[in-house]
């Protein structure tokens, strides 16, 4: 196992934020890295109408966190960053179809984050054969997650409503 311990301790730090309570230590080919207690991470960055598919924790979670201390504190460059989070997931065991569509997602977000953006291009034809691979399966899913939740929101808008005559 990369990571000693293989597991972490957290406390929520908000809605969608955690704090490490304890370090995380990956020792792998290409570098050792301490995610220090006190890192603040959001998991995995999976927008929620996908969460149906990847879940924001999981078998991913520690590649999550040191993947957000890597873009937090870069030591190496973006692209090796993402690849590099690839690669753990790998020794993780998520599953490969999985593990691409992570990568593909990370790839993807790399082009909105100006100090990620460098190289992007020369991912791009993986990122968009992975993408129109997954479209398929993913799309009609996601549509209706997407559905679902903006149903619910109104539910909920209507529910505060009644509750405050």
């Amino acid at each position: 196992m990369p990571f000693n311990p293989n597991n972490v301790v957290v406390r929520t730090t908000g809605q969608s934020m955690w704090t490490t309570l304890t370090d995380l230590h990956y020792l792998g080919p290409e570098g050792d890295w301490l995610v220090p207690a006190g890192f603040v991470t959001d998991f995995a960055s999976i927008p929620t109408f996908v969460t149906w598919l990847i879940p924001k924790h999981g078998q991913h979670t520690l590649a999550a966190i040191l993947h957000d201390w890597l873009i937090a504190h870069p030591v190496v460059p973006p692209r090796d960053t993402d690849r590099i989070f690839r690669r753990v997931l790998g020794e993780l065991g998520v599953p490969p179809v999985r593990r691409a569509l992570m990568w593909a997602g990370v790839r993807a977000a790399a082009i909105l984050n100006p100090s990620r953006r460098a190289q992007w291009w020369r991912d791009f034809p993986a990122v968009a054969a992975i993408s129109l691979l997954a479209l398929p399966i993913v799309a009609p899913a996601s549509i209706l997650a997407i559905a679902g939740v903006a149903a619910y929101k109104a539910a909920e808008r209507v529910a505060a409503a009644a509750g405050q005559k």
